[in-house]
């Protein structure tokens, strides 16, 4: 059995060329994540967790399209309208165009929205903060490996850094 993944898509093949369980989900209504719209599964399917699985195979499928949103902006400008670095509008296209989530225009509303999750158990995707949780003034996307992408302040530029020791992030927050 093989799972295919499209956007609001997932489905695992049977033996036999047919389709043995499939999901669809779309975007939350909410603006808050994703929605199980939907699941079905061949009534002789004798597979346990197959629920899981395929949810398992939807999150896998997102963080491909994370790697393709950063590919795809990497060392662009990303400026707002007054010509002024923009990092929380480059936190809010990419979450909402990789995960379907409407983030607030503050970094404290977008803490606020987010779970928050230990900085040991960091996962490509999760966002990382710098500063107070009532007061941050950084915010980055970790790409995995000690390494994370945000705006530049001096020029605006989406790059890719790597967390330094005496500089680490203070809190972090994730989708999961």
């Amino acid at each position: 059995m093989q799972l295919h993944y499209e956007f609001g898509h997932i489905w695992l093949d049977d033996d036999r060329g047919g389709v043995s369980a499939e999901l669809y989900y779309e975007r939350s209504k909410t603006g808050k994540g994703f929605e199980v719209v939907e699941l079905r599964k061949a009534p002789d399917l004798q597979i346990d967790g197959i629920e899981r699985q395929l949810m398992i195979g939807m999150m896998e499928y997102l963080k491909s399209q994370l790697w393709t949103w950063i590919d795809s902006y990497h060392g662009r400008q990303f400026l707002n309208q007054e010509g002024i670095y923009d990092v929380m509008g480059f936190m809010q296209g990419l979450y909402g165009e990789v995960f379907g989530v409407d983030l607030p225009d503050t970094m404290v509303g977008m803490a606020n929205q987010m779970m928050p999750v230990n900085i040991d158990v960091l996962i490509p995707g999760d966002a990382v903060f710098w500063g107070s949780l009532e007061e941050p003034n950084q915010v980055a996307v970790y790409l995995g490996g000690g390494k994370v992408m945000t705006v530049s302040a001096e020029n605006g530029t989406i790059v890719e850094e790597v967390i330094k020791r005496y500089n680490q992030p203070d809190f972090a927050r994730t989708l999961r």
